[in-house]
């Protein structure tokens, strides 16, 4: 059963984690991982936190946000983005997405913006560049800020600039199966020295836990060892089911449902981090080769592929189509598990948060990308002869 994503762990990790719990947080590793992000970010302030959430939280502080002020989010975000705006006091509005990029636009932000409006939050969904011009001359015309999700996005450029260089303040996320992977944690970037001090005051008082990161490295590992192994199709063929996939999905997303106030970053993700930079920045490379190779081959009469300006970088960890309807997606999905390819469950790591406004809003398109996306697998467990086979199938449906 080839998995729709591979997160990352090595064997030769254990010996990193050994020397962090005998040693403890060795400062330096962490600054000199820093240092390397800085670098690539044209010598960017960057300070790392102990999860991508901590950092949009902390950000958005950062930027001088108090309870009650109104935030413009995608329509199409993490579903779990949103409570936790909410319990930080912030009124959150939504954005729809653009029905080809899936992204926000300049277009669908100004149809909800209003003299509240004090931040845009943007996500480069799946690692496809935002486009960050219009949404920047939109928001400096309008005194707003604009805070980055680069999530998704290590790697990726929009106009030859990273993204993460746009907006006032950005963050990135070092999940196992994100572009830049480092049994989790997250960074603030930003080229505003001003904005990082806040940073630095909060999380100069917090401390690098031991236990939650051990805790973290062994569930990658048998996670990991999981979807390599037999036992992934028939477990997955229950969990994944209509009567368990609801309840599945909800406990696999909430065990990362979590803001951990007084943790850091610590030196094992950081030295696995240094370890996977350049390694990861190639990556990229072959995993964009497997997307065009999938695309060239895919029927995009019956399907549509996710856009981006070709001028853009991206950067994939996964690669999405869109079916017709709804119920063509859930049978392609049966019928791609049945031949042992894995195209997800549920919303993924994607949600139409229209959801969360109890009938209030209303998309247009990011409830349709939710209810039709298929992600599939171009990581380096995915041969060119496994991305053919896999089109071959969708083509036959």
């Amino acid at each position: 059963m080839l998995a729709r994503r591979k997160m990352y762990f090595s064997f030769l990790d254990f010996f990193k984690m050994m020397k962090y719990l005998l040693l403890g947080q060795q400062t330096l590793v962490v600054q000199a991982f820093e240092k390397k992000i800085s670098e690539y970010f044209n010598e960017a302030n960057v300070i790392t936190t102990a999860s991508g959430r901590e950092a949009i939280v902390i950000a958005l502080k950062s930027l001088g946000l108090v309870p009650g002020d109104e935030i413009i989010v995608p329509a199409l975000t993490l579903g779990e983005l949103i409570p936790l705006l909410k319990k930080e006091g912030y009124t959150v509005v939504l954005a729809d997405v653009d029905e080809y990029t899936f992204n926000v636009t300049a277009k669908s932000i100004s149809k909800v913006l209003s003299q509240q409006t004090k931040c845009i939050m943007v996500t480069h969904l799946f690692g496809v560049p935002v486009e960050m011009t219009e949404i920047m001359n939109l928001a400096k015309g309008k005194n707003i800020k604009v805070l980055e999700d680069c999530a998704h996005a290590m790697f990726a450029q929009a106009n030859k600039k990273a993204a993460g260089l746009w907006g006032d303040i950005s963050i990135l996320s070092f999940e196992g199966n994100k572009p830049l992977p480092a049994y989790g944690g997250g960074a603030i970037i930003t080229t505003n020295p001003d904005l990082i001090s806040y940073a630095n005051k909060v999380l100069g008082k917090q401390y690098a836990l031991k236990f939650p990161i051990l805790k973290k490295y062994i569930m990658t590992v048998v996670e990991e060892l999981f979807l390599m192994s037999p036992l992934f199709k028939p477990v997955a063929s229950i969990l994944f089911s209509e009567k368990f996939q609801v309840t599945f999905e909800k406990y696999y997303r909430g065990m990362n449902d979590k803001v951990r106030p007084k943790s850091r970053f610590t030196s094992f993700q950081a030295e696995v981090g240094l370890e996977n930079f350049e390694r990861y920045k190639k990556k990229q490379n072959e995993n964009h080769d497997k997307k065009l190779l999938l695309e060239s081959h895919l029927d995009l009469k019956k399907y549509r592929v996710q856009k981006y300006n070709s001028g853009d970088i991206c950067s994939f960890y996964n690669t999405t189509i869109l079916c017709d309807d709804a119920v063509a997606a859930k049978k392609i999905k049966a019928k791609l598990f049945k031949e042992g390819y894995d195209s997800g469950i549920g919303s993924e790591v994607i949600d139409c948060c229209d959801k969360y406004f109890e009938g209030n809003y209303q998309s247009q398109y990011a409830k349709r990308i939710e209810e039709r996306i298929l992600l599939l697998p171009i990581h380096g467990g995915t041969s060119n002869r496994k991305v053919k086979s896999i089109t071959k199938l969708l083509n036959e449906f």
